[in-house]
This record gives C-alpha cells, sequence and structure tokens, in this order.
C-alpha cells in the first residue's frame, strides 16, 4: 500500500525506525531511478540517495519538513548531491539543456506512483527472449551496449535494433507515463 508523505512525516515523529522504513519503500527506487540519470554506474546513484536518507536522519529533517515538501526535498537533494560529485570527480559536462532534462524528470518522479516503476520492470520481462535480456542488461543493469551484444551473442546493431523494439513497445504500454520512461534511457 502507498502511504501519503504525511503517514511518513507522522510514522517517523512517533517510530523512527518504521518511519526509515515507509520512506525507504516509497523513494528509495525513484530517487536511484532519478539519480541513475547521471551516473553510468547504478552503485553511484545508489550511493548518492543513501547520503540523502542520512542526512534526513542525521539532521532530523523530519521533524521540521512539511508533508507537502518531501518530495521535493528529496529529489532536489539527491540532484545536488549528484551534482556535487560529477564535480568532485571532474566529470560535469553538462549543457543547459541536460540541467532542463533534469528539472522536467524532477518534476515527473515526484508526482508518479513508484509502483509504475515494478510493472515496466515486470513487463520488460514479459518481452520475447533476446529482447528482455537486452532491455535488463542496458536499462537495468546498466551495462554497455557492445557488453551486452558480447553476453547475448549477437552484434552490435542487433543490441539496439533489439532495444529500439522494446522501448517501443514500453512507450505503447505505458503512453502516461513517457517522461518515466526516460529513467531508464542511457545518457
Amino acid at each position: 500500500m502507498k502511504r501519503t508523505d504525511g503517514e511518513i512525516l507522522s510514522c517517523f515523529r512517533d517510530d523512527r525506525d518504521r518511519g526509515c522504513s515507509m520512506l525507504f519503500e516509497r523513494y528509495y527506487k525513484p530517487l536511484v531511478l532519478f539519480a541513475g540519470t547521471l551516473f553510468p554506474d547504478t552503485g553511484e546513484a545508489e550511493d548518492v540517495v543513501q547520503d540523502v536518507f542520512y542526512h534526513f536522519l542525521e539532521k532530523k529533517i523530519y521533524l521540521w519538513i512539511e508533508a507537502e515538501a518531501l518530495a521535493t526535498y528529496l529529489f532536489r537533494s539527491v540532484k545536488n548531491g549528484a551534482m556535487n560529485k560529477l564535480r568532485d570527480g571532474g566529470r560535469v559536462t553538462f549543457l543547459p539543456l541536460d540541467a532542463l532534462k533534469l528539472d522536467v524528470i524532477e518534476e515527473e518522479s515526484i508526482s508518479f506512483d513508484p509502483g509504475i516503476v515494478n510493472e515496466i520492470v515486470a513487463a520488460i520481462d514479459r518481452l520475447p527472449g533476446k529482447t528482455a535480456f537486452v532491455m535488463r542488461a542496458v536499462l537495468l543493469d546498466r551495462k554497455k551496449y557492445k557488453e551486452v551484444a558480447e553476453l547475448s551473442g549477437v552484434s552490435l546493431n542487433t543490441v539496439k535494433t533489439l532495444l529500439s523494439h522494446g522501448m517501443r513497445t514500453l512507450r505503447e504500454q505505458f503512453s502516461s507515463y513517457r517522461l518515466l520512461l526516460f529513467f531508464f534511457v542511457r545518457h
């Protein structure tokens, strides 16, 4: 069952451990997917999200933040943490358009039901064999096209074709979540 931000914050004030669990359940996947639009390695995205959660708990932000601001706070914190990590690592190569895309993704992230991510992953698993493998490897496991080609025993062009067909199928099935599908696209 999807918990509201108000319920999560109320639970934090009564039982911090339970509040942590509810926050994690509601926001971990969407935040990692959001951060993943900036990093080729899912581990880095997870690190940024964990840092944001840690800061949220350490500074007891749950005591003063309003429910209406929780999602915005979390996504903005992840965006800032990711940008700082990229800057500190000398990897910021953004154009202004990329920053605009991040703002659009952030807004979409705040308003969607995280359960849809599970539905998209299930839809990927229902695709025909090699297409499902390629989609999972490229979009979820963040592997390079060349690596996926070697693992699956097909050409690089076949990987691109299977990925294109798979994305078209997802866009048709999840037409009202077009921006969410952007989470799964590599940069």
